[in-house]
């Protein structure tokens, strides 16, 4: 059985001017393969940039909160991401976490706490 999976989260870059020709609030497919999308849109002039990611598995619900709800084991599969750390745990699926992620130079790594809410009514 196949599932998509969606994932919205604002991310903290460097700060970038946006442009007319930007479309701020419109996604851009930045990325379409091995089954993963990924747009991207710039939020008005504050420099934070959204992504949206669709992802279609080959899995069952269980299979898939299995993986999701094992925050310590991120960093094993997450690209760049460095350390996490449960910060409130409030049910089996729901808690806020914190994660490291690395990124390129000349930029600082990039705290984040993130509240994650697992729920399979689409």
């Amino acid at each position: 059985m196949k599932f998509i999976l969606l994932i919205l989260i604002a991310f903290f870059l460097h700060p970038q001017a946006p442009t007319e020709e930007s479309g701020k609030d419109e996604w851009k497919l930045e990325k379409d393969k091995n089954n993963i999308k990924i747009w991207t849109r710039k939020i008005g002039d504050s420099g934070i940039k959204s992504f949206k990611a669709i992802v279609i598995y080959d899995a069952s619900v269980s299979q898939l909160a299995s993986v999701l709800n094992d925050v310590e084991a991120y960093p094993e599969w997450m690209s760049d991401v460095e350390a996490t750390k449960i910060l409130k745990e409030i049910s089996e699926n729901e808690r806020y976490y914190y994660l490291l992620v690395n990124a390129p130079w000349p930029l600082s790594n990039r705290d984040n706490v993130v509240h994650f809410k697992l729920d399979n009514e689409l």
